[in-house]
């Protein structure tokens, strides 16, 4: 027994010096602590483990001995703790870098009152379909019924979305098969309003499909200069569940760092501009019709807009804004139109981010409002309390491409200087229009009434400006007749 006792020190210094160098090589790799911190940290490591080495080295020193295997006892689960927190964080975030390919879907649908419960019961039936295109991916949908489903479809193939919703509501077609947005489309026009009282669902596909082709002319550049600057689009989709789905996009904000002046700038383009697409030939259509094609078509049309370059995107859907929110505590934003500060919970919170009663330009800044509220609330210490929650909410509820390391390098500079930003909020306007027919890409190019605004050259203008001046480095100010 006594042979046993004399080895439960040395077991002690192996698990400690070993737990150490797993938290020390977890530092290393999340390189998050500048390099004068990293270092203290290391040099405090190797005292408190110096010290615990010396207080258990000597099993003959019962006094000593019980105190360093105490003092133990805390801290090696504390390093344990620590190293798992560390890698965590850096796979959660690296894994958010790595996006998955976006997908399209196209739904079976039949008529409210039918009674077929799944696909099955449709088989020998007539399906309408839409010709193949870039939003109806109508061949790929039918190969998975063939093949995944072991189903046999007979066809009947359409001009367009109305046309071949006609022929479903009429009885000349059982079902048919079409991308959800496209009907989401539909309904923004008055003969189809209440689609979702007519028509449900019985089937959905995801449809894996390539890039759509884009045709971006460019930003104009002058000298190359070293930039201190960079540019994310935020994207916030209209849709739930999982946020690789090629869907509108209602939240369009342009997000301008500059490291130098530490000056953030926000600008925020209404969902129902009138542009063009960097697919149409430099025909307009809805800024949020843009994100059906994919979240690259709706950055192009941006970059296209403000003639920018926009590094990097960060997309968000309905349910990781919501759990994001939820997992910080909810976070407390002043909105126009409410007296007062006003603390929001996940669900509270997209409520007024998607509220519209005032108009498009009202909307997008308290989108603004809602998201600084939600920087400040990450910057904060709170968001220490609840970490590993925030942890779990954003697995899978947010994508983007910013890197790792630009990450990493933000949080080293904040640690280690601790810089005052200056974050401007700016919301370009436009006139709205809903008098004339407008033509739409998604609607095979036919004049149709949707609601459009048409953009405010002036405020685009100034927005340009702006951005050009963060890249030259300049402290920026909002135009004197502003309103943030």
């Amino acid at each position: 027994m006594k042979k046993i006792l004399k080895f439960i020190p040395a077991v002690f210094i192996v698990l400690l010096l070993t737990v150490t160098g797993l938290f020390c090589a977890a530092v290393l790799r999340a390189g998050l602590l500048p390099g004068l911190w990293t270092a203290l940290l290391f040099a405090g490591l190797f005292l408190a483990d110096g010290l615990l080495i010396f207080l258990c080295a000597r099993p003959e020193k019962k006094g000593r001995l019980i105190a360093g295997l105490v003092l133990a006892l805390f801290f090696i689960p504390g390093l344990c703790f620590g190293t798992v927190v560390l890698n965590r964080t850096v796979n959660t975030l690296q894994s958010m870098t790595r996006t998955a390919p976006e997908f399209s879907r196209a739904c079976v649908y039949v008529r409210t009152e039918d009674d077929a419960q799944s696909i099955q019961d449709l088989s020998g039936d007539l399906f309408g379909v839409l010709p193949t295109g870039i939003l109806s991916d109508t061949e790929e949908a039918l190969s998975q019924i063939n093949e995944g489903l072991g189903l046999t479809v007979r066809t009947r193939e359409y001009d367009g979305v109305g046309a071949l919703l006609d022929a479903l509501l009429a009885g000349e077609i059982r079902s048919m098969i079409v991308n959800p947005e496209l009907l989401a489309i539909a309904g923004e026009l008055g003969a189809y309003e209440d689609l979702d009282e007519w028509v449900r669902i019985i089937t959905e596909l995801r449809i894996q499909a390539e890039p759509a082709p884009q045709n971006l002319p460019g930003p104009e550049t002058g000298e190359e200069t070293e930039d201190h600057c960079f540019s994310v689009y935020i994207s916030g989709i209209d849709t739930f569940g999982d946020v690789s789905v090629k869907s509108r996009s209602d939240v369009n904000i342009i997000v301008s760092v500059n490291t130098l002046t530490h000056q953030i700038l926000m600008i925020t383009t209404p969902r129902d501009y009138y542009v063009p697409l960097p697919i149409s030939n430099g025909e307009r259509d809805k800024l949020t019709h843009a994100g059906i094609y994919g979240i690259d078509v709706s950055k192009g049309a941006l970059e296209m807009l403000y003639d920018t370059q926009i590094d990097y995107y960060f997309r968000v859907n309905f349910t990781g804004f919501e759990k994001i929110i939820d997992a910080i505590g909810g976070i407390d934003a002043e909105l126009e139109g409410y007296p007062g500060v006003m603390h929001l919970n996940g669900e509270e919170a997209l409520k007024h981010a998607r509220n519209r009663s005032a108009g498009d330009q009202w909307r997008g800044r308290n989108q603004v409002r809602i998201i600084q509220a939600a920087i400040n609330k990450l910057l904060s210490r709170s968001i220490l309390v609840g970490f590993d929650n925030l942890l779990d909410a954003t697995e899978g509820s947010f994508q983007t491409t910013v890197p790792y390391e630009l990450i990493a390098g933000l949080v080293r500079e904040q640690l280690a200087s601790n810089p005052q930003w200056e974050i401007l909020r700016y919301s370009v306007s436009g006139t709205g229009d809903s008098r004339v027919p407008f033509t739409t890409m998604l609607m095979d190019g036919k004049p149709m009434r949707l609601y459009v605004m048409w953009p405010d050259e002036e405020d685009v203008a100034a927005g340009i400006e702006m951005l050009k001046a963060m890249h030259r480095d300049e402290v920026i100010q909002l135009p004197e007749d502003y309103e943030n």
